[in-house]
């Protein structure tokens, strides 16, 4: 019997539903529609202005004009160069860029940028 493993799109499914519930309700998430398919240059192939490859999958709009980005990968996935260049870029303005593979990652990275959720703290 083969171990099933998740694909990126279930695991994002899956962070989404949980930044929905545990987030308060000023913030909000969104995913970035940034998929299209790329020609060899680079360029999305249905001619979508704005499209920018790399730019990460998961976006959490908070108060005070601070946007949190979520690259999801599966447990064996790699950043494309074009990701690993928006990560380092957006890091470089500041910006909170965490690359994520399970709810536990983003759990600890809300928690190391001191976001707070609704979850419970043990006593």
């Amino acid at each position: 019997m083969t171990a099933h493993i998740a694909s990126e799109g279930s695991i994002q499914s899956g962070i989404v539903d949980f930044l929905r519930i545990v987030l308060p309700a000023d913030h909000i998430v969104y995913a970035n529609a940034n998929a299209a398919r790329r020609t060899v240059g680079g360029r999305a192939g249905n001619g979508v202005p704005g499209l920018l490859p790399g730019i990460p999958d998961l976006s959490v709009a908070c108060p005070g004009s601070r946007i949190l980005y979520f690259e999801v990968k599966t447990a064996k996935g790699r950043l494309s160069e074009a990701q690993a260049e928006i990560v380092r870029r957006l890091r470089a303005a500041g910006c909170l860029v965490a690359v994520v593979t399970s709810i536990d990652d983003v759990e600890r990275a809300l928690a190391g940028w001191n976001i707070p959720t609704r979850i419970a703290k043990a006593a």
